[in-house]
């Protein structure tokens, strides 16, 4: 019953969360004063406390597995990586079904290939010998797609002197018999930097139509901590947002509070480790997530 519980209550707070917040809450191991072998949540929900989904580290620091170890129906999270500590398979997904994203490596290139439900998705990361991403391509084959892999989506990234991202332009190609592989929306990101301080100030998303659709601001302390971002959108079918940061007396970070139209989430911070996240809906407390650290 606990389980069941648990996985609707995981439906409601994914639907709920806004893109930048996410059910998977760490996908690196934090670092801190000894290696962080797996992290437990421990969820409160109507006065009841429900041991929910535990994501696991190897000493490396990569996230090896997120799931429920008591719940054997429930929805599993798998990684493998090779020696480089680069990702090479993933597997998403229950014992019935599961999705499965194997990577490859390539100089400059990574390769990410997914079957899901009778399609591959394939997609080309390519970067500079900077390390800075400058391309990524997305191919789609399968079912009433045929057996050839057909151009979906094309990012590419532009720099400025800085060597700091300043725009991405992304193109989506159609999928229709008469024009496949032929692009028929470009979009684009501008981003905008403190000239001071180098740390990125603005950026702006315009829609097909070359009209400003979201505006993100950055705001700093003096000493260069964060203090707020602000996001506008001129949609009105998306919700403003707004992340506040809030410090200790020793400047470490104690609250990240994220609020959108109705709803509050709020992470706690002690010792430089997330312990706490409270969901609002509306002023109304949904549920506590606690985080309990187990060290190698």
């Amino acid at each position: 019953m606990r389980n069941t519980i648990y996985s609707l209550l995981m439906i409601l707070v994914v639907g709920l969360c806004p893109l930048t917040a996410s059910a998977q809450y760490f996908t690196k191991a934090p670092k801190l004063e000894k290696k962080v072998h797996k992290i437990i949540e421990w969820m409160q929900l109507d006065g009841e406390v429900i041991k929910a989904n535990t994501s696991y580290f190897d000493k490396a620091g990569n996230l090896t597995g997120y799931y429920n170890e008591d719940d054997e129906n429930g929805e599993k999270i798998t990684l493998d990586y090779d020696k480089k500590g680069r990702l090479l398979e993933k597997r998403i997904g229950s014992e019935e079904s599961s999705t499965i994203i194997r990577y490859a490596y390539k100089k400059n290139t990574s390769i990410r290939q997914e079957h899901y439900r009778g399609k591959v998705f394939k997609v080309f990361e390519y970067r500079n010998d900077k390390g800075q991403m400058v391309e990524k391509k997305t191919f789609l084959k399968g079912g009433e797609l045929g057996e050839q892999f057909i151009l979906r989506e094309r990012f590419l990234f532009h720099y400025n002197d800085r060597d700091s991202l300043k725009g991405t332009t992304h193109k989506t190609y159609s999928l229709d018999g008469k024009r496949k592989g032929k692009s028929f929306e470009t979009k684009k990101t501008v981003y905008t930097y403190d000239k001071k301080t180098g740390k990125r100030s603005q950026v702006i998303f315009y829609d097909t139509n070359g009209e400003e659709a979201t505006r993100t601001q950055y705001n700093y302390f003096p000493d260069g901590r964060i203090d707020k971002i602000i996001m506008i959108s001129q949609s009105p079918n998306e919700s403003n947002r707004l992340v506040e940061y809030q410090y200790n007396a020793d400047k470490t970070l104690w609250q990240e509070i994220e609020t959108t139209n109705y709803k509050r989430f709020v992470k706690i911070y002690k010792n430089k480790r997330l312990i706490r996240q409270r969901t609002y809906i509306g002023e109304e407390l949904f549920a506590i997530v606690d985080f309990q650290y187990v060290f190698y």
